[in-house]
């Protein structure tokens, strides 16, 4: 094998668990704030818009750091419906079949 080669090969495996970051901020963190902030700037609440942004990008990489960090998707399919489930997490079974695993 070729050494250009074998720096492409352990390039792909480097980076599989590392989630697609913005400004920083993984997916779950950056949308809503940007959507807060975008309803901020169409609002004139610009201020508010940014502390609520900040607050929840805060808040969601504390409780990360403390439950791991899909807790948000864990939670999703735990307490929410099964609409929403199945629309979500296609390949697993609905959140109300849950009970009934073993």
């Amino acid at each position: 094998m070729d050494r250009s080669e074998q720096g492409d090969f352990y390039r792909v495996s480097k980076f599989l668990n590392q989630p697609r970051r913005i400004l920083g901020c993984t997916m779950d963190e950056f949308i809503p704030a940007f959507t807060a902030i975008l309803v901020g700037l169409f609002l004139s609440w610009l201020l508010s818009s940014l502390i609520f942004a900040g607050t929840w990008v805060f808040t969601i990489k504390y409780l990360k750091s403390k439950y791991g960090a899909s807790f948000l998707m864990v939670g999703i399919y735990w307490y929410t419906s099964a609409t929403i489930s199945r629309n979500f997490f296609p390949k697993t079974p609905p959140s109300d079949y849950k009970y009934w695993l073993s």
